[in-house]
């Protein structure tokens, strides 16, 4: 999203994978819903509400295939971005939004990322979500963040749902979705303004 209209300079990026993990040896598909068509549905979600809010600042969004490859699709990106990845802020939406009433896990590393999950974890507060610190490596955040982008996972691991076929439509709120869509939409203003 070009908001300011000059030359594109996001501080910002959501991210999500798109991908789940394929089919039952009987070839019958694992639905996604929570891992992680939420999180894809998260970021489209908080694009189109930029648009129609004409918010200007830049923002990008990353929708990254082959997550559950070796985060394949992040690394992909990283490796060769449109944009510099020194001092932008990654969002990785991941399994967000799930009918269980989990805490959100905010992973990080140290360093900027650090500063970033905070900030984030002070931003789902303040919209009534309990977080967690926590520390995954095997996220798309990892990627972006080795490539020089304060980057953080956000993920409702939900175990019971993990890589299954009840990982459909109802282990997903519509509601919780709304409310973190308008939260982190929030997060992106409070960011557009430093």
């Amino acid at each position: 999203w070009n908001g300011d209209g000059g030359a594109f300079e996001p501080r910002l990026l959501f991210c999500a994978h798109y991908d789940h993990v394929g089919s039952e040896v009987d070839g019958s598909a694992f639905p996604g819903a929570l891992d992680n068509a939420s999180g894809a549905a998260l970021a489209v979600a908080i694009a189109l509400r930029a648009a129609a809010e004409g918010l200007r600042a830049d923002l990008a969004f990353l929708l990254a295939d082959a997550e559950e490859v070796n985060l394949s699709g992040a690394a992909a990106f990283a490796a060769s971005p449109p944009f510099a990845l020194a001092g932008l802020e990654a969002v990785d939406l991941d399994m967000l939004g799930g009918s269980a009433d989990l805490p959100i896990d905010v992973c990080s590393a140290e360093g900027p990322s650090r500063a970033l999950a905070r900030s984030l974890s002070e931003a789902l507060a303040r919209a009534g979500f309990r977080t967690r610190d926590s520390d995954a490596p095997n996220v798309d955040s990892t990627p972006l963040r080795m490539a020089g982008a304060a980057a953080v996972t956000l993920c409702e691991f939900d175990e019971s749902l993990y890589h299954t076929k009840r990982d459909g439509p109802a282990a997903v709120s519509e509601a919780e979705l709304a409310i973190l869509e308008t939260a982190l939409y929030a997060f992106a203003l409070d960011r557009s303004r430093r």
